[in-house]
């Protein structure tokens, strides 16, 4: 159903701008089967329809012949324009035995709701902006700039697929294309005008062995980060979902660029411009939960794009190198969301390193590691046993310190203990 509603946002849009005014079902016989479809190559699974003929199979090495391929689009527009309204020729709509299909259903409601031909065109034209993404889930963004973007690519994959040097590469993969395609088309270190094979395959969109040539799924993270240049201030909802032998159905969720896109303003204002985070593959990919996790928070947002392991590697002092380092700094000083902290820590990080190193014994060692592992109340106790133990003319700065911490919620000291955390281990390493 969501399918539906982005093809008819879609054809809107591309009949303003081309100057046409087709229908779905004009739009889907003139422009969308004959990408998708009318070629050897399909760019993506015609699911259970007269499109899919398991007997021919890109895996085995066969391909429909133009007269297979004609005779599969009319079987399916014959089939669209009769009363079926199942999954096998609506997309995203309930099998026709739910009971039986339970698994590949989605998007069932007891809500009476009518349904016409043009939608079944509609979800087939909405269908084909799907973005896949590491983990097998697909987004749908509903912005018009993104699903014109997408239909640009559309273009590219087509001319990619026809290409007859190209004989091991595998069809099918749309959904994994868009969103390389839109990380590509929006990142200003990955794109180039004159882009061909040779390029994408450099910039690890596509993985090439002996066997085949297939489009490697980019992670989310990293195609949030692509988007959010362009819409940086913005948020916007997004579906997210899998459509397969099993349907997975996650559902709505809003996606804040603007927070994507403070992490890369944090970065730049803690590490300079020279390697920000979309200049930098290293880092980018490390932001980000996996999409599954990710969604456990309702939204896509800095929560969201918390680094997998930080909390283990700095609890559990792991090693943690340059790039990491600055991942992690970037994600707590953002969720902190105060300027003040950029070089705040690092700098009591300085004077504990000073504060220990100035005595010969164990005593402020240990005094060093409780304050560390302690929650707000007793990490103020021990800060006061360090204070009294530095010289007077230096007390002023870190007494202000106490006096910031005494201030902040729990949420907030947790995010600064373990960025202090973090500064002092990597001084100390």
């Amino acid at each position: 159903m969501i399918a539906s509603t982005i093809g008819h946002t879609f054809l809107k849009v591309y009949n303003e701008k081309t100057g046409n005014n087709y229908t779905a079902k004009e739009f889907f016989e003139k422009e969308y089967v004959h990408l998708f479809y009318d070629y050897p190559l399909y760019m993506m699974t015609g699911g259970n329809s007269p499109l899919e003929n398991p007997k021919i199979s890109w895996k085995k090495g066969v391909r429909p012949s133009l007269e297979e391929r004609k005779k599969r689009i009319t079987k399916t527009i014959k089939k669209i324009e009769s009363n079926a309204f199942d999954a096998s020729i609506a997309i995203g709509y309930p099998a026709s035995e739910i009971k039986e299909y339970a698994t590949t259903s989605g998007l069932i409601s007891n809500l009476n709701l009518k349904h016409s031909v043009e939608d079944k065109y509609l979800s087939w034209i909405g269908s084909g902006f799907g973005c896949c993404v590491k983990g097998g889930l697909s987004i749908y963004f509903t912005d018009i700039k993104i699903l014109w973007k997408i239909y640009e690519g559309w273009i590219v994959y087509r001319n990619i697929l026809n290409d007859k040097t190209l004989s091991k590469l595998r069809g099918n993969q749309i959904e994994a294309w868009n969103s390389q395609w839109l990380t590509f088309s929006w990142n200003k270190r990955l794109f180039r005008k004159d882009f061909d094979f040779a390029h994408f395959h450099n910039i690890s969109m596509f993985k090439v062995d002996e066997k085949t040539i297939e489009v490697i799924p980019v992670v989310w993270s990293k195609l949030i980060f692509s988007i959010s240049t362009k819409f940086q201030d913005q948020s916007m909802i997004s579906y997210i979902y899998s459509l397969g032998q099993t349907n997975t159905t996650l559902g709505f969720y809003p996606i804040h660029f603007g927070k994507a896109q403070s992490l890369i303003d944090y970065y730049n204002l803690l590490f300079g411009q020279n390697a920000t985070i979309t200049d930098a593959k290293d880092y980018e990919i490390l932001f980000g939960q996996k999409i599954h996790n990710a969604c456990k928070y309702g939204e896509i947002g800095l929560h969201a794009l918390q680094p997998i392991a930080l909390f283990e590697d700095i609890n559990k002092n792991k090693k943690i190198n340059t790039i990491k380092f600055r991942t992690y700094k970037t994600w707590l000083t953002a969720m902190i969301n105060k300027e003040e902290t950029l070089e705040l820590t690092s700098e009591i990080a300085n004077k504990l390193h000073l504060f220990e190193k100035g005595s010969k014994g164990t005593d402020r060692r240990a005094l060093l590691e409780k304050l560390l592992k302690s929650g707000k109340k007793d990490f103020l106790n021990y800060w006061d046993e360090i204070v009294i133990q530095i010289p007077v003319e230096e007390r002023k700065k870190l007494k202000e310190f106490s006096d910031k911490i005494f201030f902040m919620s729990k949420e907030d000291f947790g995010y600064f203990s373990a960025l202090l955390k973090l500064d002092y281990r990597y001084q100390e390493k």
